[in-house]
């Protein structure tokens, strides 16, 4: 599917590099069907299947690793959840353990009543069912660390039983594997330390985040001067532009599903598709991009 869906992409649009977009932000011009493909969180999956094709068809993508899943052999929580989610068919019955553990965690964590989080979290979007997506906002942002962590380490080992650190080996790309993407032409760029939910930090928990980042992007390579990012869960705000922009960043990305306007002032707005907004088969019609719902 992803050689065909790349098939397609070449026959309708021209691929282009970080590099140029980065210049058409100084006033080079873009083709008029320009696409760059990235890719969030740098999975092994990446480095196996998805760099090989690119390199062989001679095009960039522009990839972007959570840092901790780099330098630690953990699993990220984001990726925790995407796991008991993929174990678990059942998802009203993981949302009755969940909603357990909850209540096994009320008192220590000072936790609110079940039924208040359910209102605010339980909201489908375009890709989740509103169960799906309790739990996912529950678990990334809407707990007390401590509360989210214990929480997704018990639903970890009773749906999926794995060692964390093997779960780690055979989920993400590698320190020595990201460098040689780089050398060969992928572009590396930040996606947060943690994979926080960035407008949910404080400025200095940002940051250190931010600055923790950086630390292994520099290590894998990256010019510190001059770095792209894409921000985890499509976060971000204000502060988080401000933050990013003092520390070097000169281009980031939101998950908005919108043709990007490559502009000066959009510099750290990018919107992006994702890949199911497009067709799957290299000889689908071609039309106008239509946003999944």
């Amino acid at each position: 599917e992803f050689r065909a869906q790349l098939a397609y992409l070449r026959r309708h649009y021209e691929f282009v590099r970080v590099e140029d977009v980065l210049a058409a932000l100084e006033g080079e011009p873009l083709p008029a069907n320009a696409l760059l493909l990235t890719f969030d969180d740098a999975y092994a999956d990446h480095y196996r299947y998805v760099f090989p094709i690119l390199d062989e068809l001679g095009v960039q993508g522009a990839f972007y690793p959570s840092a901790r899943s780099v330098v630690e052999r953990k699993v990220l929580t984001v990726n925790k959840i995407h796991m008991i989610l993929a174990s678990e068919p059942d998802v009203d019955g993981l949302m009755r353990d969940v909603l357990a553990l909850l209540d096994a965690h009320r008192v220590a964590y000072g936790l609110r009543s079940n039924e208040s989080y359910v209102e605010e979290l339980a909201q489908a979007n375009r890709f989740d069912r509103a169960e799906v997506v309790f739990i996912k906002r529950l678990l990334q942002r809407a707990l007390p660390a401590g509360a989210r962590d214990s929480i997704s380490n018990t639903l970890l080992e009773r749906y999926v039983g794995a060692d964390e650190a093997t779960l780690h080996e055979e989920l993400y790309a590698s320190a020595d594997q990201l460098k040689l993407m780089l050398r060969s032409g992928m572009h590396l760029g930040l996606h947060g330390f943690d994979h926080h939910w960035l407008t949910h930090l404080s400025e200095e928990a940002l940051a250190d985040d931010l600055d923790a980042a950086l630390v292994v992007l520099g290590d894998l390579g990256v010019d510190k001067a001059r770095w792209t990012m894409a921000y985890p869960f499509g976060s971000y705000d204000e502060t988080v532009i401000r933050v990013a922009r003092d520390k070097g960043c000169c281009l980031a990305f939101t998950t908005e599903p919108e043709l990007a306007q490559v502009t000066p002032a959009q510099r750290y707005t990018i919107a992006r598709f994702d890949t199911n907004d497009f067709p799957k088969e290299a000889d689908e019609i071609h039309g106008e991009v239509h946003v999944s719902t």
